[in-house]
């Protein structure tokens, strides 16, 4: 009788954590749980996924828009998508600027910019904020500047940038092996608007 009741209750903890795994949208993998998320296309592809903190960005393409969903590991050690998702409009370009962002990072806000080399030439790209050009400048430091950060291109050519607790624009080129500037990251005719451009040499 006991071992009845043992299973019995078993059985029904096993069912409450399947029920609040399904109501709370946790999965087992990053990749499931942003499949989750409310703003998934099915029609999306899947094209890559970075850490950044404590959190695992999934990257969509669509026809027109790339997406990214960040997900976060639960408590019980399974992920869930967060509710604020980015997105960045498909221009063709050999770099591509996948999204500008933030995450909450245990207690305070982590902004970052990503970017995804389509060019097989580009070998690591560096990245610095206008601040940090300003203070190398006028010989200080700014509070909240990070040193110009390089970081090489993966296989899936997707690079992200921490920029740290204050949303800013970013400058960026990138190389290849040797060293030559390929493209640079800057506005185009409006300020706002910034791509990658080619560099002719």
């Amino acid at each position: 009788m006991k071992r009845r009741n043992f299973a019995v209750g078993a059985l029904g903890l096993l069912l409450l954590l399947v029920f609040l795994i399904l109501v709370n949208g946790l999965s087992l993998t990053p990749l499931k749980a942003a499949m989750k998320n409310a703003s998934y296309n099915e029609e999306s592809t899947c094209i890559g996924e970075s850490a950044l903190g404590d959190y695992i960005l999934v990257f969509f393409e669509e026809q027109d828009v790339i997406r990214t969903i960040p997900v976060k590991k639960s408590l019980v050690g399974l992920w869930r998508a967060m509710r604020d998702t980015f997105h960045a409009e498909k221009y063709g370009d050999k770099i591509e600027t996948l999204c500008q962002g933030f995450v909450r990072d245990r207690r305070e806000f982590i902004t970052f910019v990503s970017f995804r080399s389509q060019d097989p030439a580009v070998h690591h790209i560096t990245a610095v904020k206008p601040g940090e050009i300003l203070g190398a400048v006028q010989g200080q430091t700014l509070p909240d500047a990070q040193p110009g950060q390089t970081r090489p291109v993966p296989v899936d050519g997707i690079v992200i940038f921490p920029l740290g607790n204050v949303i800013s624009p970013v400058l960026a080129t990138a190389y290849d092996k040797g060293g030559q500037i390929l493209y640079k990251y800057q506005p185009g005719a409006m300020d706002h608007d910034y791509r990658w451009h080619a560099c002719d040499g």
